[in-house]
């Protein structure tokens, strides 16, 4: 039995005790699909299996590739709780969890909703994963590249030490997720997605608090015209870039917030901030980030930070922002 498929299992075995489910015949070798018997027929389902915390980032970055799916197909996730299952079902999302909620629709004869089964079992948060490995994680997700690199060089990109890069990558490979080839490293391709899925948990849990140098107030009535200031002020550096939605609108023109979103080393100093008549305000119209290590600075334009740092950014900046980070991930992160 392949490791994808055992971890597919008790989704199996949790839907086979619906109703109207006669039979689940054995999964496919890559336990990509179920594959349900009814009364009425055989339903063939494509799984999206996610490893760890379902957050809705995760949901609508997968609500975007099913769209394009022409078959059915299920979240199988360990736990989905309430304001999620509704989240889902209000989206006529199927899904199945490990205790045995699940929303499961097969077309209009058979409907299943289970709800209000709380989890037996706690996973330890983050199993000991810190700041620093996820850094080292984003190294290696921003540049497929460094999976042949030596520590070293993954450190430097990542602004890390060699101990968090060794720790994150036996942590892949322990779970399979990379995988060892010659001398160097590949993906496994159908599970890269769920690396992506823990660094946007680890962005928005860890790693971003770490970035944060302060949000301001400024005077500008516009967007644009707070962000040729800072062009202005700044200058062509390699020090700074957009971030967030400045970048996305920059990389993508969709949506343009009014919030703008700069990563700088060690963020503003107190003249720049005078000049841009700059107050510290927790809802302000500037937020200025620190650096996420030289891989990324390396943006798909020459004023943007990488496009999974933007990407990460942007899903944590509202529902209009998560419609535009879909429209990044497609352009430049997306493996065809």
């Amino acid at each position: 039995m392949s490791m994808h498929e055992e971890q597919v299992r008790p989704y199996q075995e949790v839907l086979s005790k619906l109703p109207f489910v006669v039979s689940m015949p054995l999964l496919d070798e890559s336990a990509s699909f179920l594959e349900l018997e009814t009364p009425t027929g055989r339903h063939v389902l494509a799984v999206e299996l996610i490893a760890s915390h379902l957050s809705y980032e995760n949901v609508d970055r997968i609500l975007k590739e099913g769209e394009a799916l022409e078959r059915p197909w299920i979240i199988a996730a360990p736990y989905v709780g309430g304001p999620m299952a509704k989240y889902l079902r209000e989206r006529s999302v199927n899904y199945v969890d490990r205790e045995g909620n699940c929303h499961l629709q097969l077309g209009n004869q058979h409907v299943a909703i289970i709800e209000g089964r709380t989890q037996s079992v706690r996973p330890p948060a983050a199993k000991g994963l810190r700041t620093p490995a996820y850094r080292a994680l984003f190294a290696y997700l921003a540049d497929d590249g460094l999976a042949n690199a030596s520590l070293r060089e993954v450190a430097k990109q990542g602004g890390v030490s060699r101990q968090a890069v060794l720790n994150i990558r036996q942590r892949l490979v322990d779970e399979g997720i990379l995988f060892k080839v010659g001398r160097g490293y590949q993906w496994d391709p159908s599970r890269r997605n769920e690396a992506i899925d823990r660094w946007l948990q680890g962005y928005k849990d860890m790693v971003r608090p770490s970035l944060f140098e302060g949000s301001y107030h400024t005077p500008h009535s516009a967007t644009a015209e707070l962000e040729s200031d800072l062009s202005f002020l700044l200058g062509s550096s390699d020090e700074w870039r957009f971030g967030g939605c400045a970048a996305g609108n920059r990389l993508s023109p969709y949506y343009r917030s009014p919030i703008t979103v700069i990563h700088r080393a060690g963020g503003l100093e107190k003249s720049l901030l005078r000049r841009l008549k700059a107050l510290p305000e927790a809802q302000g119209n500037l937020v200025v980030l620190d650096t996420l290590g030289p891989i990324g600075m390396q943006g798909a334009s020459g004023d943007t930070v990488h496009p999974l740092l933007v990407y990460s950014e942007m899903l944590l900046s509202g529902e209009r922002a998560r419609e535009a980070a879909h429209r990044i991930f497609e352009l430049f992160l997306e493996r065809k």
